[in-house]
């Protein structure tokens, strides 16, 4: 069980999609696809729908943060197990969106086979308040966990934080561009209790938050594996209190 490969799309400036895409390329049939997003559109009647990428089935759950009465931006992450390979694009269908801001990224993972647990918290209020969702309680020590956090915020400089132990796989701290997320993933290894994703931030201009966190049990026979080493360093503020509680 392990990390395949990785990809990223960065954040697309009053888009007209209404299916914002990643080609995940050279898949391996019979592996997992974790795909996350986070997107900013203005109004609040706009939709997420679905993910698809033209063959393979995902399951998906969704985190909301919305500025009352004027914007919203809406964290998504999706997994498909037991994938037809090759070359991937793997859209996330929305409905009401004309100019839509959007960061994507995928996931290829080895020996997974279902989602364990999961939970969504929508609208924290940034103000006094990280990011986070849970808390989740996994039932097979093996779970890899993946999230995404998403914030609609005014500030410039939102200074992200993925929970401790995690991997960081993606991060888009400028909010000005009216898109930030923080995506990632852990790897526990032999352990089996409740947990709280928390991303912390350094927001000043208030507004709202929200996170997704999934637990994905290990296909039959897979050891828990170890921790995977990051795939680029990321900035800590020290002294910030990040964390899984």
């Amino acid at each position: 069980m392990g990390l395949i490969q990785t990809a990223t799309q960065v954040n697309v400036a009053a888009s007209g999609t209404t299916a914002p895409s990643i080609v995940l390329t050279s898949a391996v049939a019979g592996n997992t696809i974790l795909a996350f997003a986070s997107f900013w559109h203005t109004g609040i009647t706009w939709t997420y729908t679905n993910t698809t990428d033209g063959g393979n089935t995902f399951t998906s759950l969704a985190a909301t943060a919305t500025n009352p009465g004027t914007d919203q931006t809406r964290g998504v992450v999706s997994v498909a197990f037991n994938i037809t390979g090759g070359s991937r694009t793997v859209a996330f269908n929305l409905s009401g969106v004309t100019d839509l801001y959007y960061v994507l990224g995928c996931l290829e993972w080895s020996a997974l086979a279902s989602v364990d647990v999961s939970a969504a918290t929508s609208n924290i209020d940034m103000t006094s308040l990280d990011s986070s969702a849970g808390p989740i309680t996994t039932t097979d020590a093996g779970d890899v966990l993946i999230g995404v956090a998403t914030q609609d915020s005014g500030s410039a400089g939102l200074a992200l934080a993925s929970p401790t132990s995690w991997t960081n796989s993606y991060r888009q701290n400028d909010s000005a561009t009216y898109v930030g997320m923080d995506a990632g993933y852990w790897v526990p290894g032999s352990i089996k209790t409740t947990y709280t994703a928390q991303w912390t931030h350094n927001n000043t201009a208030g507004e709202w938050c929200g996170g997704v966190v999934m637990a994905l049990k290990p296909a039959a026979g897979g050891a828990a594996a170890a921790r995977v080493p990051q795939s680029r360093p990321f900035p800590y503020k020290p002294g910030s209190p990040r964390g899984l509680r």
